[in-house]
């Protein structure tokens, strides 16, 4: 393969992602419409697409998505994924 090809960078807006997920914050609609049009692994920066995913997750469980609960989760999952790392570890 080219290597001017695999350094090609795909074209992207640092804000539209955060246009997305300043709407979401602010309006529940917007989470439903743009969960339906997109997900995570669309967003070029990578936290932009955990944070999409994280404000998903909230209201698809029924929880309000605003920003404390958003840190939250956040931190919920970090927990989580540190304790299966130690659990896999053998420590």
């Amino acid at each position: 393969m080219d290597e001017a090809v695999i350094k090609r960078i795909l074209p992207h807006s640092q804000e539209a992602e955060q246009a997305v997920i300043g709407a979401m914050l602010m309006n529940k609609d917007a989470i439903t419409a743009a969960s339906e049009i997109i997900s995570g692994e669309d967003f070029y920066q990578n936290a932009y697409g955990i944070l999409f995913d994280a404000m998903v997750e909230l209201f698809q469980m029924g929880h309000p998505v605003d920003l404390i609960t958003l840190q939250e989760h956040l931190k919920e999952k970090m927990s989580r994924r540190k304790s299966a790392v130690w659990s896999l570890s053998g420590i």
